[in-house]
């Protein structure tokens, strides 16, 4: 549905005339799965509580161009933080686009985005799932044919990257 149309001027006698359009559509948003690594069960917490600083892989978004890894970051025996490695070049979104992203991390996070609360390593590894996905905020939509995957951590910035279709040719 076209909401407005607005005409725009020649710029030259040589260039045809341009036009905005205001488009309104629906967009389907859509929380990617959380897998939590296998691994984390093998880590020790009690060797963990005595380092004075560590990063630990805890697990990662799946998507399906890539996998967004999140990392516990530990200092002194406490998790103080989460750290979400990008998974290609970030994208830069319009004005429009980053309202749009910013309004469907708060609703699809229901009031999860919070600042970080540092944790003991124990308490941590004992439902790390649960905090990353309390703590982190990742979105995956498509509009236009493009799909974009979205993530936030504590109250940081958006980091956005699309994620390029998967064509299969006939043999």
């Amino acid at each position: 549905m076209i909401c407005a149309e607005v005409q725009v001027a020649k710029s030259n006698k040589n260039s045809a005339p341009s036009f905005k359009l205001r488009y309104a559509t629906e967009v389907t948003v859509r929380s990617p799965e959380f897998q939590l690594l296998p691994s984390l069960r093998y880590l020790d917490a009690e060797a963990l509580s005595q380092a004075a600083k560590a990063r630990i892989d805890v697990g990662f978004f799946k998507t399906p161009c890539c996998q967004r890894h999140v990392q516990a970051v530990i200092e002194h025996g406490t998790v103080v933080g989460l750290d979400m490695a990008p998974c290609s070049e970030k994208t830069a979104l319009p004005p429009e686009g980053v309202a749009f992203v910013a309004a469907a991390l708060k609703r699809a996070g229901r009031g999860r985005a919070r600042k970080w609360k540092s944790v003991p390593v124990k308490e941590f590894l004992a439902s790390p799932a649960e905090r990353v996905q309390g703590e982190t905020n990742c979105i995956e939509f498509t509009i236009f044919g493009r799909t974009i995957f979205c993530c936030r951590t504590d109250d940081g910035p958006i980091s956005c990257v699309f994620i390029d279709p998967i064509t299969v040719e006939r043999l």
